[in-house]
């Protein structure tokens, strides 16, 4: 198992309203491998009442896919994103078994609901 770092991913600075203002920012590469681990660091002073931070593939190889949505937050941290595994036979969910997530796409972050100059920079673990 090797882990290889992504980032930062810049989100761009916020453009907009206090508490309205966004920005979003695509990785030029595409990112292939298992997302085991997601750190977020806010930058300028977001509020936290309003901010919200979506990570998900571009949707050039595949179709588009959350990888991680936090809402209402300012405060860094470090995630560790899992999906749903789904039977093969129906493509329902199986409740309770979850699963690291595989992608091999360009990955989009989003900030939103942040003030004007705002902005995130996102790290992302992967193993290959």
């Amino acid at each position: 198992m090797t882990i290889s770092l992504v980032g930062p991913i810049f989100s761009g600075a916020a453009a907009g309203g206090d508490g309205e203002a966004t920005n979003n920012a695509t990785t030029v590469n595409v990112l292939s491998g298992i997302v085991r681990r997601i750190d977020i660091a806010y930058l300028g002073s977001p509020p936290a009442a309003t901010t919200d931070v979506t990570i998900a593939t571009a949707g050039v190889n595949a179709p588009a896919e959350t990888i991680y949505y936090k809402e209402s937050s300012a405060t860094d941290g470090s995630f560790y994103p899992e999906t749903l595994f789904n039977l093969n036979t129906t493509g329902a969910a199986i409740a309770s078994l979850y699963d690291f997530m595989a992608i091999h796409d360009k990955v989009t972050v989003t900030i939103a609901g942040a003030n004007a100059a705002d902005y995130i920079n996102v790290y992302i673990y992967l193993e290959n």
